[in-house]
């Protein structure tokens, strides 16, 4: 790094005695990241990559009461500009070529909601918003429902239904078309073609009990984006770029179950069953259209000596069967964790938690593609086990305030 990243955010939020909430943030990112790429002693190539950007944002939101029903409406717009530049320090090089551009987006939208709850039982909620995207490769409409219905009549039985949308941008690096080098075969390009996607989301919960939940749930990415990794037909070159797919569909079901003896042994038992399939007709100069039913299963555990014990130990099982990225399958993975919890002083208000993670260091996959001319495998050979050490002074009960996160996973040259 050339230089500290650099990250200030400015909110202001007003509300209103008659249900009124205007608000508005500013927010300021830079980042100036420079790389070098040797071979042995010899110099390959460097570069400079800057980003700065400015982002504004308000909003206005209006709530009504009549009688038992809520009524909301508002707007939301948001401005960014960003100035984002890379330069190599050897001059002319074809296949990495500098750029210095900005990139202005906006993003307006406005919504109506409504939500009420009945005596027998029923609580509802549903809104949908209109959305306008713009910058200077693309814009378009999009509409964006939301539902959510809860029937509570005993606590033996509870139904859930929801059903929500999303709306996920790309980083503003990518849009630049940059290129990073990961080594002297391995590159990864921007995709100024990229575009957001709408995830849909739709979950049917029965709860028994209050315990006992099961889940069936249906997610489809309308063209949702996905990295995968790509061999060159023309040079020794292996691309690493984010496309959009044609979709991406899950569909499954969850269940999860708490059980145990008494005071010395807790667990909790998650099984998830699902089919994920992915869909690109324009990946480079192929297609791919991958399908697969894949388990994942947990088991975690919590065990005591006595009722009053200040110490607890816990051991998980965690473990997903062979999965999919894109055009890539991926290896069956597995970890245990355990963990010691040593819990003191006044009112318990002092816990030192000693916790190893993916003891056995089984929690990367391999992946491999052999697929139209595509024979790639990469196993990763990092240290996935840790251990840490934590220790946690409450006082006098407290709990740390709920803040409003703002969301930065789109800033950064090293997407």
């Amino acid at each position: 790094m050339l230089s500290p990243v650099g990250y200030h955010n400015i909110a202001l939020r007003y509300t209103a005695p008659f249900g009124l909430t205007v608000g508005g943030d500013y927010t300021c990112y830079s980042e100036n990241r420079s790389q070098s790429l040797f071979k042995d002693a010899d110099y390959l190539l460097g570069s400079e990559n800057r980003q700065d950007i400015n982002r504004w944002h308000v909003y206005v939101d209006q709530e009504h009461q009549f009688g038992k029903w809520q009524l909301n409406y508002g707007a939301e717009y948001q401005h960014s500009k960003d100035h984002s530049s890379q330069h190599y320090g050897i001059v002319g090089m074809a296949d990495n070529p500098d750029f210095d551009d900005i990139l202005i987006e906006d993003v307006a939208s406005f919504y109506v909601g409504t939500q009420r709850s009945f005596d027998w039982g029923l609580s509802f909620n549903a809104s949908a918003k209109g959305e306008y995207y713009h910058n200077k490769y693309q814009h378009n409409w999009n509409f964006i429902p939301q539902l959510g219905a809860t029937y509570y009549k005993t606590p033996k039985s509870i139904f859930q239904l929801n059903f929500d949308a999303q709306r996920i941008y790309p980083s503003y690096w990518e849009l630049h078309g940059g290129t990073s080098h990961i080594n002297d075969y391995s590159t990864i390009i921007g995709n100024p073609k990229l575009q957001p996607y709408i995830q849909y989301d739709a979950q049917f919960n029965y709860i028994l009990r209050q315990k006992y939940v099961a889940t069936l749930y249906f997610q489809y990415g309308d063209k949702a984006t996905v990295q995968l990794p790509y061999q060159s037909p023309d040079a020794q070159n292996l691309i690493y770029q984010t496309i959009n797919m044609n979709y991406k569909r899950v569909v499954g079901l969850n269940l999860h179950a708490p059980f145990g003896a008494g005071y010395i042994w807790n667990a909790t038992a998650t099984a998830n069953v699902f089919n994920q399939r992915e869909k690109a007709d324009n990946f480079h100069d192929i297609s791919f259209d991958n399908s697969k039913w894949i388990f994942y299963g947990s088991l975690i555990n919590s065990f005591k000596f006595s009722r009053n014990c200040p110490v607890s130990l816990s051991v998980d099982f965690s473990y997903i069967s062979p999965s999919l990225q894109g055009i890539a399958d991926l290896s069956a993975i597995w970890k245990i964790d355990a963990g010691v919890k040593w819990q003191f002083g006044k009112k318990c208000c002092c816990e030192l938690d000693l916790k190893a993670d993916d003891i056995f260091n089984k929690w990367s996959p391999t992946m491999t593609i052999s697929h139209a001319g595509q024979d790639y495998r990469m196993k990763v050979h990092d240290m996935a086990r840790n251990i840490k050490l934590t220790f946690i002074w409450r006082f006098n009960g407290f709990k740390p305030k709920e803040n409003n996160i703002i969301n930065t996973s789109r800033f950064g040259t090293g997407k």
